[in-house]
């Protein structure tokens, strides 16, 4: 049970920090599949105006401080954002 408190709260926090940090509103069904299975899917023109803010937010915050990292396929440029659950992170 507090597992899963900590994982709501760490989910809250993501939302705010892609709000604040990259101007990154997720939408409802966004918000459910990071609850649901801590990882959400963007297509590049999802993410065109808000990558470049995404990007120096994850590299001036330290791995080991992050809840979240993003990730780019290649082969179709679309961007999955995962929820980094460590046990450090669920402490």
């Amino acid at each position: 049970m507090l597992q899963k408190i900590r994982e709501q709260e760490m989910i809250e926090e993501i939302i705010e920090d892609l709000k604040l940090q990259a101007g990154l509103s997720l939408s409802p069904l966004q918000i459910k599949s990071l609850q649901l299975s801590q990882h959400v899917f963007f297509s590049e023109q999802e993410l065109k105006n808000h990558i470049e803010a995404i990007t120096q937010y994850l590299k001036k915050t330290p791995v080991d401080e992050r809840l979240w990292n993003c990730y780019q396929d290649l082969s179709d440029n679309s961007f999955v954002l995962v929820v980094c659950l460590t046990p450090s992170t669920l402490d």
